[in-house]
């Protein structure tokens, strides 16, 4: 008999993994071991006689990018002092490369007649930005094909573009955490064609990473207690969706709001600092900016300038482990700020539980704070050709000194196999300032 937590666990499996063992796609690993080459190469000339050759190699790693740190060697007591140094310095060099990467607005460049399936996989190529169909819709619809022309322009612009010539728009609701989904347009209402609609277009930001645009203006007066009068603007905050912010706060006294005469608009509450937590599923938060009721003589608001405050994960990591059957102990892998460790697997009834313990170095409360986002990370087990089978689900323990346990269940037992945790690196905190212009009042 299968216990109910077995029972749980084999529903998720059937329901979110079609196929295990699925390989990755072809170019995708020819690349790969095309920069794994590189780096083997250069690593060995990092052992050179000569001096001048020994920085000359460590010049080319970096210059290979981000993608390096996949396959750059971890210091070993084995190593020479000079090989260990350089490694440590190229790998941090890489990973400040990285976070300068993940934070800078993308720029795209598409043009030609193509398919709206191609102008996204140009996209994802280009940017790591992924964007799809929401399920339940004919995928005969991105076949469509369109004129683009877009030169070094913005993700958001592109989107835009794209969307408008495919007959799609984006959606919010119902998506997946990573990607930005698009649906059909809904046909225009014969019944207000006609009639006569002061259509005012939101005004928004897309200059970074964030879009930031106003959803709506509304004034409300409180007839019983009119020092409770005030004019509220809410405001949609996205983002592109090869990031995934962990929070979004905005303090209200980098706020500073103008009126159509120059005169300055006063936040209800300046010491307060919105807050927005990413919720799984929804690519966007929400945020509501209360002023101090705003005179009916004023039309617009002439400008709004602020400041995003935004917890960011790093770059994605690889921490891999050799098959388990030749793990001594219970080996530890530290990179960019996270340290994981293997402590062994268990059977538990019809399933495996793979046992890690993952910690990060800026400490308890932090690590406490960002818990939801570490028990994201997912782990796989590890053929001999590199096929991956992810887990059918997990369990996280207690939080400790010394880091948070974490069970990973299998279907198959893990003794022929190695294990691949992937997490973001270190949090990074990245100020994104914000303009939006002519906001009109009620």
């Amino acid at each position: 008999m299968l216990s109910a937590m077995t029972k749980f666990l084999l529903l998720v499996f059937a329901t979110l993994c079609t196929h295990a063992l699925s390989p990755a796609p072809v170019a995708a690993q020819t690349e790969e071991m095309a920069v794994a080459d590189d780096v083997a190469e250069f690593e060995q000339q990092l052992q050179s006689a000569s001096f001048e050759e020994r920085d000359a190699a460590e010049e080319s790693i970096v210059k290979l990018g981000s993608e390096a740190l996949d396959h750059i060697s971890d210091p070993s007591a084995d190593f020479e002092e000079d090989l260990n140094a350089r490694l440590s310095r190229i790998r941090k060099r890489l990973e400040q490369v990285a976070i300068e990467e993940a934070i800078s607005p993308s720029k795209i460049t598409l043009s030609g007649k193509m398919s709206l399936k191609s102008a996204f996989a140009q996209i994802k190529k280009q940017t790591g930005n992924v964007i799809a169909l929401a399920e339940g819709y004919d995928p005969a619809l991105l076949d469509k094909k369109i004129d683009v022309d877009l030169k070094d322009v913005s993700f958001w612009t592109a989107l835009a573009d794209l969307t408008n010539r495919g007959g799609l728009e984006s959606s919010v609701y119902g998506g997946v955490l990573g990607q930005t989904t698009v649906v059909p347009k809904p046909p225009a209402d014969p019944a207000k064609i006609d009639k006569a609609v002061d259509i005012v277009p939101a005004p928004l930001d897309e200059s970074g990473i964030f879009r930031i645009r106003v959803s709506s203006v509304s004034s409300a007066r409180n007839l019983l207690k009119p020092g409770l009068d005030y004019t509220r603007v809410d405001l949609e905050i996205q983002w592109e969706p090869r990031l995934t912010p962990i929070s979004i706060d905005m303090p209200l006294s980098k706020v500073k709001i103008v009126d159509q005469d120059g005169k300055e608009l006063k936040v209800s509450n300046p010491e307060q600092v919105l807050s927005g937590t990413v919720q799984q599923g929804i690519n966007q938060i929400e945020m509501s900016l209360t002023l101090e009721n705003v005179d009916r003589k004023i039309t617009k608001i002439a400008s709004i300038d602020g400041r995003l405050e935004c917890v960011l994960p790093g770059r994605r990591e690889k921490f891999k482990f050799d098959e388990i059957a030749g793990i001594d102990g219970e080996p530890k892998i530290s990179k960019a700020g996270i340290t994981v460790q293997y402590l062994g697997f268990e059977q538990n009834e019809d399933l495996y539980a793979v046992n890690l313990r993952v910690a990060m170095e800026s400490g308890t409360e932090e690590f406490e704070s960002h818990l939801g986002w570490i028990y994201d990370n997912p782990l796989y087990l590890i053929n001999d050709a590199g096929k991956k089978e992810p887990s059918i689900g997990h369990q996280g323990g207690d939080m400790g000194e010394d880091g948070v346990q974490i069970q990973y269940f299998f279907v198959d037992e893990p003794l022929k196999f190695g294990l691949l945790y992937e997490s973001p690196g270190a949090i990074v905190s990245v100020p994104a300032d914000i303009s939006l212009k002519d906001i009109p009042l009620p």
